[in-house]
């Protein structure tokens, strides 16, 4: 019998997919039984329109549409005050993830969320001779990926940010209390180069 696609086909999803996967075979699709959406038991046509001359997942400016239609905290993020220009489709949900396979949690197309930043942010990678630790473990330890109600993508503002991990940011410093240095930009108007510096007095990340 004919084999139809759907949510509303009587046919098993792994059936449906087995057909698509007869051709569609290349290395980018090789892992889609490990995938998180594999394991979610989605069907190739949950995203893909088939018999279209025009893929609606295949265009950039028309991919969000289709990736938050289940991802509703990332499209909720997306509208924040600051973002990645994934809504005008200049960065579309695949420039970072791989639907199809799975490397890690994100589906991510690097093997960690740091070297897909790293993939436009390059400056950012080092190796550096004063290093900001949490920076070179995660980046979504200060970031949020998708957008935040904070500047620059921050998960929180600065200086609240920084006091995560600095309780006491100036234990052998007597600052007066309402200085302007822990006040308005915080602690980026002196510690400026918080990614990581070569300079051989940047030990504090000042230079």
């Amino acid at each position: 019998p004919m084999i139809t696609f759907g949510p509303d086909s009587p046919v098993p999803v792994e059936k449906q997919n087995s057909v698509c996967l007869s051709c569609h075979t290349d290395a980018k699709r090789m892992g889609w039984h490990a995938s998180a959406h594999a394991v979610e038991d989605l069907s190739c046509t949950s995203c893909h329109a088939l018999h279209q001359a025009k893929d609606p997942v295949m265009d950039s400016k028309r991919q969000v549409e289709t990736c938050t239609s289940c991802h509703a905290q990332q499209k909720a993020d997306l509208h924040k005050r600051t973002s990645h220009p994934i809504l005008n489709g200049e960065l579309p949900c695949s420039s970072c993830h791989n639907p199809h396979q799975s490397q890690n949690e994100a589906s991510l197309k690097q093997p960690s969320l740091n070297e897909s930043c790293y993939e436009c942010h390059a400056e950012k990678r080092g190796p550096f001779l004063w290093e900001h630790e949490p920076v070179t473990e995660d980046c979504s330890l200060c970031h949020s990926p998708h957008g935040s109600i904070n500047q620059a993508l921050l998960n929180k503002r600065v200086p609240q940010l920084c006091q995560e991990c600095h309780s006491v940011p100036h234990a052998n410093v007597s600052i007066p209390e309402g200085d302007l240095k822990v006040r308005g930009g915080s602690c980026l108007n002196c510690h400026n180069q918080i990614h990581g510096t070569n300079h051989p007095n940047g030990q504090s990340l000042r230079r």
